[in-house]
């Protein structure tokens, strides 16, 4: 953890985006994972030379993947990013 992710977790300020490695974390997936089927989906953030995704993006990509009830998986169902209209051409839903 860099100094400065140690003095906002320390400060109590909340983090509003992650690096790759904490993108995945949130997900809980491995950053190989996060690369191959979220990173090409999501808006990044640039911060001098570091990449950074806002987790209200995270979210949303999450909340907008999600299918049926919960645990449910409709293999019918084509998933948002996956359709030409949806999020595979790297935009965020409203």
């Amino acid at each position: 953890m860099s100094r400065a992710s140690e003095a906002l977790a320390t400060s109590g300020a909340p983090s509003l985006a992650v690096q790759r490695k904490g993108a995945a974390e949130a997900l809980d997936i491995s950053p190989d994972t996060f690369d191959r089927w979220v990173r090409p989906h999501l808006p990044v953030v640039y911060i001098g030379g570091v990449q950074v995704w806002l987790l209200d993006h995270l979210l949303r990509w999450l909340e907008s993947n999600a299918c049926g009830r919960l645990g449910a998986v409709d293999p019918k169902r084509p998933r948002a990013a996956d359709t030409a209209g949806g999020l595979a051409h790297g935009g965020i839903a409203p």
